[in-house]
């Protein structure tokens, strides 16, 4: 089995903003939201990545990624 099963590359506009995440496939799942804990393992937090050409428009578009229910 491959090492990483998914990459996750998180863009505003036309830009990537921190590092490209990879899920192990020890993983089965990953989830992605806007929180600030450490990025690890099988979870991806936008809320620690900092863009300092960040846009009103991306920052409202922050606001709604993230785990619902």
């Amino acid at each position: 089995a491959p090492e990483n099963w998914c990459s996750i590359a998180y863009f505003e506009l036309d830009q990537q903003v921190g590092e490209i995440f990879k899920v192990t496939s020890n993983c089965p799942s990953v989830t992605v939201d806007g929180y600030v804990d450490p990025s690890g393992g099988n979870r991806f937090c936008l809320g620690q990545l900092s863009n300092v050409h960040r846009t009103e428009a991306s920052e409202r578009a922050r606001l709604h990624i993230g785990a619902y229910g």
